[in-house]
């Protein structure tokens, strides 16, 4: 019946580990998580822990980086 989070939503990255790949602190991602414009994406807690499905994380790189050329060219 429970299938392993690999099958249902790709890889996760736990809290830590994704700030450390952002290279900020984990209250930054929590900020993040409060403020609607950054648009962040939700985690998946399990255990008291958040972890962010890898798919959502790379989204949102790219919905940033496209933003930041677009703001730019303007």
């Amino acid at each position: 019946m429970n299938q392993p989070l690999s099958a249902e939503t790709g890889a996760m990255i736990p809290k830590p580990a994704l700030a450390a790949e952002l290279g900020v602190s984990s209250r930054t991602i929590s900020r993040w998580l409060a403020d609607v414009a950054v648009e962040f994406p939700k985690p998946i807690v399990i255990r008291g822990r958040n972890y962010f499905p890898r798919t959502a994380i790379e989204a949102w790189k790219s919905a940033r980086l496209r933003a930041s050329i677009k703001m730019e060219a303007a």
